[in-house]
């Protein structure tokens, strides 16, 4: 009866695991978007995903430079979402850096590199903006930072 029993645990196991194989991550595209700031009239509390232009322009301003690819990054609204990752204000050096985006099950995963420098005369608030395919708009967008020291 004893062996009945464990081989018919090692078929479940071996069923529940090749259950759990069939929702294999995927890696889904991201453009950065280049030339924004957070506005000063912004929240402290900033979405993880922004749906609409009013909602982008609530949250953040265009920052334009001169020279060559010096203006925001354009986004299409009804094509595209954005993914923000805002931090608090700092007088540190904060770059945040893109490193993934993958769709596992129902989230999108989000995986960046926070790296800290030395402290600086002024404050900033960091961050990074990525605009990713409505198709992902439904899942829920997980932040996974990793920190980094730069001295």
């Amino acid at each position: 009866m004893t062996k009945q029993i464990t081989i018919l645990l090692a078929v479940l196991i071996i069923a529940l695991s090749s259950c759990g194989s069939s929702q294999k991550a995927q890696t889904a595209a991201y453009t950065p978007l280049d030339h924004y700031f957070v506005s000063n009239e912004a929240p402290a509390s900033v979405p993880s995903a922004i749906f609409s232009q009013a909602d982008f322009e609530r949250y953040f301003g265009q920052a334009a430079v001169m020279g060559k690819n010096g203006e925001p990054t354009a986004v299409d609204f009804g094509k595209e979402f954005v993914i923000a990752v805002v931090l608090p204000t700092t007088d540190v050096a904060t770059d945040i850096k893109p490193q993934s985006l993958t769709v596992k099950a129902d989230s999108l995963l989000v995986d960046y590199t926070v790296v800290l420098g030395k402290k600086q005369s002024y404050s900033s608030r960091p961050v990074m903006l990525l605009k990713a395919s409505r198709k992902w708009a439904s899942k829920h967008v997980a932040l996974r930072p990793k920190y980094v020291q730069n001295d």
